[in-house]
């Protein structure tokens, strides 16, 4: 699937865009070449603690934006990349980096905190940029409904170009999401999150027009 979009005006150094990706990328890297639950245990967020209104949660509730530049391991860390990139850097290109900024913090911040009341009673870290990311595909519903993504259909032995509006991409994206939410009992993923941080995201990019 490739990401194409026309446009005329100059192009800004998407400066939050490669700022999160390096730091993630720093964050994964000494997570895979040192004792993963040191980091984990330092930036991540135990849901346990939190609903049991630890004495530590209680005094470190950044945990709930730093949880959001971590990742489990690399494919964790390349799949939300992947995603990422594409709509970080359009987006920052067509609105402005401190714009980008707080959506995505908000977004991921309420993304947290479904995850903690659907996972109240967790013993697993709570972390990665999904529910930030899914954010940005709300807000980039919002601010552009028009426009497409270029895919590859494979037809036969053939691959096919098609134009698919992102309006459907998104949809299907979010009904996927609420249908294993319904099933999350058989996943470790925080698919609340991502609900929770795309309705965010939507809603900010309605307040916040740029």
């Amino acid at each position: 699937m490739a990401l194409r979009f026309a446009t005329t005006r100059n192009k800004p150094l998407p400066k939050f865009t490669l700022a999160f990706v390096l730091a993630s990328f720093t964050l994964i890297w000494l997570a895979q070449t040192r004792p993963q639950w040191q980091l984990f245990a330092q930036l991540a967020i135990l849901p346990q603690d939190f609903s049991r209104m630890d004495y530590l949660a209680l005094r470190e509730w950044h945990r709930l934006l730093t949880a959001l530049f971590l990742h489990a391991n690399w494919f964790h860390w390349l799949g939300n990349m992947v995603i990422f990139l594409p709509l970080g850097i359009h987006l920052e290109r067509h609105t402005s980096s401190l714009w980008l900024t707080v959506v995505f913090l908000l977004s991921g911040l309420v993304g947290n905190l479904a995850s903690l009341l659907a996972l109240h009673d967790s013993s697993h870290f709570l972390l990665g940029a999904s529910g930030a990311i899914s954010g940005l595909l709300g807000a980039w519903l919002r601010l552009f409904p028009q426009k497409r993504l270029h895919v590859l259909i494979p037809v036969g032995l053939y691959l096919q170009k098609a134009r698919i509006p992102i309006v459907i991409f998104i949809l299907i994206w979010l009904v996927t999401q609420f249908a294993l939410q319904l099933n999350s009992h058989n996943y470790q993923v925080a698919w609340s999150a991502h609900i929770a941080g795309f309705l965010t995201g939507f809603l900010l990019a309605s307040l916040m027009r740029p």
